[in-house]
């Protein structure tokens, strides 16, 4: 787009001054004139540009490039020239308006410097008309230059106030892009629940919306900044230390933008391989929580305000979500915890069960003789043999294994994919349980669970296997292939 005026408009306006112009000095032969004018000549020449206009105006300028318009420009002044051959001596005083009217054309509907370069062509047509009337050099070069660069004055004037308007126009229309993306990004992260997830988003809409070629999201901990998200690329979660961060962690706790040029030492900028970065505060409702680096290509790179103020909107609806991603978590959390042991409740059971997987192992744990603690020792001392239990199996399962307390005094474990070696590992588990000189041991059943059998049927054979296990004198494990052979 090289001006307000589309080609259509261009085009037409063009045909509209063609058509007026014929009109206007076509009429203007019926009243009385020297008798030294061509009216024949003008006439015709008046029926031809009326012609041309009509032409123009319904010619498809829209289909065509906007530098076909200007073949127009060659035709107009060759029609005021002849015109003025034929009556100058009426038009003297008003000659050099056509030419005005011309470049003020030109200057609406082109670029910036269309005027000034085809201003040589307008003073050779402008002057000939003089020079025929009056023969007089000195007045023609005169008039030519006081009409000619006045009209390229007016047509460089139009064309730049056509070329800031289109401009501004864009602006307009990429602010309100960028805030339609704003709009839809922020709902978008409004909605997420998980974690990871969240924080990908946050790096890939922050990268979109600013048009970085790179984007990573940290949070700020004690000991430097945690990457949890990025964009394009994916970037294993780091910790970035060292001087840098504590400037960063500042402008972070002050709500601080921050750029770091290409010749600034980044750990973060060389870890997002790009030339150029900004440092953008993430805020929620609270305290701030880390920041948004989103990474240039060019050195020289530079966010405006606007491009400021949408880095920090959805900066802090980033914060906001992630608070809402911790808080959904929690509450998820301690619903699905049993408050005494710290492990999974029996609503965590159903979920767990919900995703168990063939070859998985289920374990029903029960203390043994619980109940003469309760009795003998009080049940606060009961409660603390629970919560130790509870402890104990946190930190002596791996990553990916489940605890629940399923009821009273009974544990269930989701051993994943540990197959046959569910029944090993549930004695390695018994054994350092004994090793901590309990006040009391425990027993417990074991059961793989395969694709034939449902969640709940493999936890019934766990159980039947803790009841053998249990009428073998406690304290010991068994299988529940052992349950089925004493069957």
């Amino acid at each position: 787009m090289v001006s307000v005026l589309s080609n259509g408009v261009t085009g037409r306006l063009a045909g509209w001054l063609f058509l007026a112009a014929g009109s206007t000095v076509g009429l203007s032969l019926f009243l009385p004139m020297p008798g030294t004018v061509n009216r024949a000549g003008t006439l015709a020449l008046c029926a031809v540009g009326i012609g041309i206009g009509i032409a123009a105006i319904r010619a498809p300028w829209d289909d065509w490039p906007r530098s076909r318009t200007l073949l127009l420009v060659p035709v107009a002044f060759g029609m005021i020239a002849v015109g003025g051959l034929f009556v100058f001596e009426v038009v003297q005083y008003s000659y050099g308006i056509f030419w005005m009217l011309a470049f003020t054309w030109v200057g609406l509907g082109h670029p910036r410097w269309t005027s000034a370069r085809i201003a040589p062509f307008a003073a050779v047509g402008f002057i000939i008309p003089i020079i025929n009337f009056t023969d007089d050099w000195a007045v023609s070069i005169r008039t030519t230059a006081i009409v000619i660069p006045s009209a390229v004055l007016i047509g460089e004037v139009l064309a730049w106030i056509s070329h800031h308007l289109e401009e501004a126009e864009k602006r307009d229309t990429a602010h309100i892009e960028s805030q339609r993306v704003l709009l839809s990004a922020s709902t978008t992260l409004a909605y997420q629940v998980d974690y990871d997830t969240a924080s990908y988003l946050a790096a890939r809409m922050s990268g979109e919306l600013l048009g970085s070629a790179a984007s990573m999201v940290f949070l700020a901990e004690d000991s430097g900044l945690k990457g949890i998200g990025s964009w394009p690329e994916p970037v294993e979660e780091s910790l970035i230390d060292g001087p840098e961060v504590e400037d960063l962690l500042s402008a972070i706790r002050e709500d601080r933008c921050m750029h770091l040029p290409a010749d600034q030492a980044s750990q973060i900028r060389d870890l997002m391989s790009v030339a150029s970065m900004f440092i953008v505060p993430i805020r929620g409702a609270g305290d701030p929580i880390g920041a948004i680096a989103l990474g240039f290509m060019d050195e020289t790179h530079q966010l405006d305000e606007f491009e400021l103020d949408i880095a920090r909107t959805f900066a802090t609806q980033v914060g906001l979500a992630f608070e809402r991603v911790w808080a959904t978590q929690s509450l998820l959390d301690d619903s699905l915890r049993d408050e005494l042991t710290g492990v999974g409740n029996r609503r965590h059971v159903s979920a767990l069960l919900g995703n168990g997987q063939p070859g998985d192992a289920i374990v029903m744990l029960d203390l043994d003789n619980f109940k003469e603690v309760n009795d003998t020792l009080g049940h606060s001392i009961g409660d603390e043999v629970l919560h130790a239990m509870g402890s104990y199996l946190r930190n002596a399962l791996r990553d990916n294994d489940s605890v629940a307390r399923y009821g009273g005094e009974e544990f269930l474990l989701l051993l994943r994919r540990a197959g046959s070696g569910g029944v090993a590992k549930a004695q390695e588990l018994l054994e350092g349980w004994r090793r901590t000189n309990p006040v009391v041991t425990f027993s417990a059943g074991v059961a793989i669970h395969d694709i034939s059998a449902t969640p709940l049927g493999t936890v019934k054979k766990a159980d039947a296997a803790l009841y053998l296990a249990k009428s073998r004198g406690r304290n010991q494990v068994c299988s529940a292939m052992d349950s089925v052979a004493v069957a």
